[in-house]
């Protein structure tokens, strides 16, 4: 394991620790890591990453946004962020990535001063959202539409579609107050045009989602709604 002597970090900053991920060896992200260490970021090197890992971020080193291992990795419910830093990256790529659960995607032949920089965004996210957590503000949880993201209070981040957002957002505004399925219907889509049955599957899709983070956090109430268990800040 690599680590940064105290004189490397910048004034003001915390450190934020990666632990940058590479199934093959390649001397490209040796001295990636390097130049990580001289912006006074911390940087762990291993070949796997595990649910338990009390890094800042997850830098998974990969070819490409493409494959099952890739998918497997972002299903396993990590406690910290997942980047993936890939040989060449697409406008498709960058998409896919965001789309099947990467909190970010780096291409080789980013600027390292860019990607410094949005890892340290990437953790401070995580830091603030732990924080209000711990002040018993928000419960934790962080719904970012623009993202098409919630945010648990352990900083782990649910990829959301949009139509799943939308339900969210309408919860989320109601602070615990019960939505009914009337109501989200009119909110979410044509009422001529749509199943009442349609909000009900939705919400079990959102549940699912969120049920490995908080089983009861999207609750129904029979014969009224939906509602959130706790409130829900969105940014």
């Amino acid at each position: 394991m690599q680590t940064a002597t105290p004189n490397t970090f910048q004034a003001g900053q915390a450190p934020v620790m990666v632990k940058m991920v590479s199934r093959a060896p390649d001397p490209r992200h040796e001295q990636l890591a390097e130049r990580f260490l001289g912006a006074g970021l911390l940087c762990e090197r291993a070949a796997s990453i595990d649910a338990g890992s009390a890094a800042s971020v997850n830098l998974l080193c990969c070819q490409t946004v493409q494959g099952d291992a890739i998918h497997s990795v972002l299903n396993e419910g990590l406690r910290r962020p997942i980047v993936l830093l890939c040989d060449e990256v697409e406008e498709i790529d960058r998409i896919l990535a965001l789309e099947i659960g990467a909190d970010d995607v780096f291409g080789m032949n980013q600027n390292p001063r860019e990607m410094i920089a949005r890892l340290r965004a990437i953790a401070r996210r995580v830091d603030l959202t732990q924080a209000r957590a711990a002040a018993g503000g928000s419960g934790g949880w962080v719904l970012r539409p623009a993202m098409r993201r919630i945010i648990a209070p352990d900083g782990r981040s649910v990829s959301l579609t949009n139509t799943e957002v939308q339900a969210a957002m309408v919860l989320a505004r109601a602070r615990g107050g019960v939505v009914t399925r009337e109501q989200m219907i009119e909110e979410l889509y044509d009422s001529r045009m749509i199943r009442t049955r349609s909000a009900d599957t939705l919400l079990c899709r959102l549940r699912k989602k969120l049920s490995r983070y908080s089983p009861e956090l999207v609750r129904t109430l029979r014969g009224g709604g939906y509602y959130f268990d706790c409130p829900i800040e969105v940014d």
